[in-house]
């Protein structure tokens, strides 16, 4: 627990003094238990969800809050979840959230992985809604220093650093990454049918039967990617700091896009660059991603170019030895355009558009430390969008009070906002058929989910081998939004027969109260670090409808959103949790980690009507409990080398884990792992 974090309050400062709840999973972390990936290590972090919905391709949740919700959220992608790289924002403006696959970075650039919980708009903006997950990057003061770490088995994977000193002032990193990894079973799933099928031919989708290489150009991939990065930092005077960064990265990996897209395999290439200046308590950052992204395999109108823009500046002034301020000011700016690929060539695709989504915002974060044992921290941020043309106001208070060395309570309420994405504003796609025509719409008027919270933590060093760490929290969405169907003509016999429905980005009366716990411990055996976690959560759902976007409202009627009733969700794991036991024995080390989640079910579900052929309601699908176990044995053959044997699933538990996801089974790795 004396673990550095600088995310908890944006200031250097132990884990165990950290005001809010947190958690640190190290780089010596990641290579112990012999992690896979960056998304794949947050398994080892209490309080988060992290299906495999692809061999190697994750979706990520913190506390699991809105999971499946509303109804039909199949996206793969968490929109409530900040995901930084050195507190750089990594998101997708089209619809929100992050595609883990597209990080430019591996595990060899990772020093440590922060994650914040709760919301925390008022310190790091929109999207970080449930929590903050902050990936910061190896940076050495070494003249020499690299890292390279290579497994093979029934996956590829390959990740290597180096870097080192250019003069007395000028320090460089630079980076290379791989991963290649296999499908895990051979169906695939359609969408239309709701059901696996053995052979892309038997499709539903006429197009995609008859030329499968559109949606699934090499069909025995599952996740691929590649990256490489540069880093340069030149130190001209003491005190002060400008790191200069650019990367690329390249991934193919199966996933869907949205709710009414099949799923097949996605492509996307980027360039990132990023500017930071810190000089004293002064710090200014801005970064630029571009790229392409092809929602749907090789599909010209499924590929959108995009770029993000982001820049903030802040100062941390001490006004005594008291109390400090922190003002701050950001800009955010998003571009998303498919019309070279879908307008231009008389073609419709996801999008149909050409659209920029921006916001301004001022911050100020209050540290008060009026006795030894009291902290005290405040802050608000506005936030004023393009779109809603609104600005909203995210707060949070904090509390911590230390009893003693070795004890510290902390109290924390808050409220954040999502951010406005271009996708649910400005969307304007034609779906044109001899039966029916339907229009989707964006909306510009609708209100941003918004989360409040109250929490109370407790951290105590019961002694000097035992630390434990327990937060109660409660958690109220509101504002929840769906695309909502109104039909605007009715089918009739007579010409134009014709049928005409409208999909529109709307507010809904859904709201979720989320009641749970977190109990994390460090537990130290001689030489073996035993970390067990358990969390409990609870939803109650008010005005909950199954019908949200369902697609035959003429057909079904009685599929009616207006249809609410109160319950108590079953779309996320009541209970969820893990371990790691890490046991050193002279050169061998040998870890152990587990990782659980108790059933849960999918909402929303369509099947195809056995005799019409259209898209009806069905009860809902259960998804098993799952228990995962991992081992890694690693030897070192010298203090630079080692060469380790690793094993993912080895209970072999390969059911689903979400809403049209494969079958994970087991990996089997040798590797070998390079310090220089």
């Amino acid at each position: 627990m004396s673990i550095p974090i600088v995310s908890a309050s944006k200031e250097k400062e132990s884990s165990f003094a950290a005001p809010v709840t947190s958690f640190v999973i190290t780089r010596k972390d990641m290579m112990n238990t012999g992690s896979t990936s960056i998304p794949e290590a947050l398994r080892m972090a209490p309080g988060l969800i992290v299906r495999e919905t692809a061999n190697g391709v994750y979706d990520v949740s913190i506390r699991g809050g809105k999971d499946n919700l509303p109804s039909h959220s199949f996206t793969f992608m968490n929109n409530s979840i900040l995901v930084m790289i050195n507190n750089r924002p990594i998101f997708n403006y089209l619809s929100g959230g992050t595609t883990w696959q597209n990080l430019p970075v591996d595990i060899a650039d990772v020093e440590r992985i922060e994650i914040v919980y709760g919301p925390n708009a008022p310190l790091y903006g929109p999207n970080a809604v449930d929590g903050v997950i902050n990936i910061i990057t190896q940076k050495s003061e070494e003249k020499t220093y690299g890292t390279a770490r290579f497994q093979a088995g029934n996956a590829s994977l390959f990740s290597a650093l180096i870097g080192g000193e250019i003069s007395n002032k000028v320090n460089f990193n630079v980076s290379a990454n791989y991963a290649n990894r296999k499908r895990a079973d051979e169906k695939y799933f359609d969408f239309s049918t709701a059901s696996y099928i053995n052979d892309l031919a038997d499709h539903s989708t006429p197009d995609l039967a008859s030329n499968p290489y559109l949606y699934f150009p090499e069909p025995e991939i599952a996740s691929r990617h590649s990256g490489v990065n540069f880093n340069l930092y030149y130190t001209p005077a003491k005190n002060t700091t400008i790191t200069l960064n650019t990367g690329y990265n390249s991934n193919l990996n199966l996933g869907s896009s949205g709710t009414y897209t099949n799923v097949s395999q996605q492509v996307n290439t980027n360039l990132n660059h990023m500017l930071k200046v810190e000089s004293g308590n002064m710090t200014f950052q801005t970064s630029l991603i571009h790229g392409r992204h092809g929602a749907s395999g090789n599909q010209p109108e499924q590929f959108q170019d995009y770029s993000t823009f982001d820049s903030y500046l802040d100062y941390n002034f001490r006004v005594s030895n008291k109390l400090s301020l922190r003002p701050a000011f950001s800009y955010q700016n998003a571009m998303i355009d498919d019309e070279p690929y879908t307008v231009d060539l008389g073609k419709s695709g996801v999008f149909n558009n050409k659209a920029t989504m921006y916001n301004y915002a001022f911050s100020l974060k209050a540290d008060y430390n009026p006795i030894p044992a009291l902290r005290i921290i405040g802050a608000v941020r506005s936030d004023k969008f393009k779109a809603p043309d609104d600005t909203y106001i995210s707060y949070q208070g904090i509390v911590n009070y230390k009893l003693n060395d070795n004890n510290i309570i902390r109290f924390l309420g808050g409220r954040s906002h999502a951010g406005s994405f271009i996708m649910p504003v400005y969307i304007n796609l034609v779906l044109d058929d001899p039966f029916i025509l339907v229009n989707v719409v964006g909306n510009e008027d609708f209100n941003l989910l918004q989360n409040n919270i109250l929490e109370l933590g407790y951290k105590t060093k019961l002694n000097s081998k035992v630390s434990l760490d327990v937060s109660v929290f409660r958690q109220s969405y509101r504002n929840y939004s769906a695309q909502l169907t109104r039909v605007v003509k009715e089918p009739s016999f007579a010409p134009p027969a014709k049928g005409e429905l409208e999909f529109k980005q709307s507010n809904i009366g859904l709201e979720s109260d989320q009641t749970g716990a977190t109990v994390a411990a460090t537990i130290l055996l001689g030489q073996v670090t035993f970390k067990p976690s358990l969390t409990w959560q609870q939803n109650k759902l008010n005005n909950y409808s199954p019908y949200y976007a369902e697609p035959n409202p003429m057909l079904y009627p009685e599929n009616n959103y207006e249809k609410v009733e109160d319950k108590t969700s079953e779309f996320t794991p009541d209970v969820f949790g893990g371990f790691a036991i890490n046991a050193p024995v002279k050169k061998w080390n040998f870890n152990l980690t587990g990782y659980f989640y108790s059933a849960y079910k999918l909402n929303g579900i369509h099947e195809a009507d056995v005799q019409t052929g259209a898209l009806i309601h069905r009860d809902l699908e259960e998804v098993n409990d799952k228990v995962l176990l991992n081992a890694n044995i690693s030897y070192t053959i010298n203090p630079k080398i080692n060469v380790f044997l690793n094993g993912r699933n080895l209970l072999g538990q390969e059911q689903q884990e979400a809403y049209a996801s494969e079958e994970i089974g087991r990996l089997f790795l040798a590797g070998v792992h390079i310090e220089l």
